[in-house]
């Protein structure tokens, strides 16, 4: 799927008196009740996204295996030799300094004061936006700060960066 395009799912069931209820990451989706279902225009934050349809009668309920959504976005990919994110942000976080590093060869370091907190791959979603290991949304804001999954941003700064 290409972002911002809608994906449709179908499900082929055979039985008498069949229900059909689509999820999206296991929650009902509401009026997504037939055997296909075509999502709103894909967003990044449907990257990773798990959809499934359950499948119920008189007999009992069966449940589809999930279809993942990954939207293609290769075409708004610059490579990550060239991303804007890459180097070393700090901010202050619930009262406790952190800094995260992007690195040329996709992997996120968070530092939490001296210690490393963890190291996680991320890969580029366009020329503003990194996915950290699949699901955490990175984006650079206009103002020049990092906002990190839409939790904060306020005083994410650059101390150094690599291009």
């Amino acid at each position: 799927v290409e972002l911002p395009a809608a994906a449709t799912f179908t499900i082929s069931a055979t039985g008498n008196g069949l229900s059909y209820q689509w999820q999206k990451n296991r929650v009902d989706i509401p009026g997504a009740t037939s055997p296909s279902h075509t999502t709103p225009p894909t967003t990044l934050r449907d990257i990773g996204s798990a959809y499934r349809c359950v499948v119920s009668n008189s007999f009992g309920i069966a449940r589809s295996r999930p279809g993942t959504m990954n939207p293609d976005h290769t075409i708004l990919t610059p490579t990550l030799s060239e991303h804007p994110i890459l180097g070393v942000w700090s901010y202050q976080h619930a009262g406790k300094n952190y800094t995260r590093e992007f690195t040329k060869d996709g992997v996120c370091i968070l530092m939490d004061g001296d210690q490393i907190g963890w190291r996680k791959p991320f890969r580029s979603v366009d020329e503003r936006t990194v996915v950290v290991e699949g699901r955490y949304i990175h984006t650079l804001t206009a103002g020049g700060t990092l906002n990190v999954e839409n939790q904060f941003s306020e005083g994410v700064g650059l101390l150094h960066s690599y291009l």
